[in-house]
């Protein structure tokens, strides 16, 4: 049987982990701009090629991932959650350039509206729409998880044309 106090502590942690979530995501794309839009643009070119990407890179990751929490030893488990953590960690970065997607969208849709504002409430309404009970948790959960992994990934890739150094900077 449960109690008030069960119920309330499982909405308090459901609400602190979508928190976590939308912050972690929002630090990612604050720290590294250059590849929160190179993971952005990766977003917008290839999807589907970055789906590609997010799943080949995630199959073998979670899987040793759950081989390593599924093992006895204590400290199996331990490295088992740290790549697990890992591998959320890395996706971040893309997860807060699909904030940045979706907040452009709603800054064309609002001029008015700040771009910080509107990356802020478009990281906001995609870490609530994957929270949503069982249509959240796990179609689009998932689905939003590897596009931002596979995008993660492609926005370290080497890109195409190096930056030239200014003239004016001595070595």
């Amino acid at each position: 049987m449960f109690v008030i106090g069960d119920v309330l502590a499982t909405i308090a942690i459901f609400f602190g982990i979508g928190l976590m979530i939308w912050a972690t995501a929002l630090v990612a794309a604050l720290l590294w701009p250059e590849h929160a839009i190179r993971s952005a643009k990766a977003l917008q070119g290839k999807a589907a090629g970055t789906f590609g990407i997010g799943l080949a890179v995630f199959a073998p990751v979670a899987l040793i991932a759950i081989g390593l929490l599924a093992a006895p030893s204590p400290p199996a488990k331990v490295l088992g959650f740290v790549v697990a953590g890992t591998l959320l960690l890395f996706s971040s970065l893309g997860f807060g350039s699909l904030g940045y997607i979706v907040g452009d969208r709603i800054q064309e849709a609002s001029p008015d509206t700040s771009a910080w504002v509107a990356r802020t409430r478009g990281l906001a309404l995609l870490t609530i729409a994957a929270s949503t009970p069982i249509v959240g948790w796990f179609v689009l959960g998932p689905v939003l998880l590897i596009l931002a992994l596979g995008a993660s990934v492609r926005s370290l890739a080497k890109p195409k044309v190096q930056p030239e150094w200014p003239a004016n900077i001595e070595n």
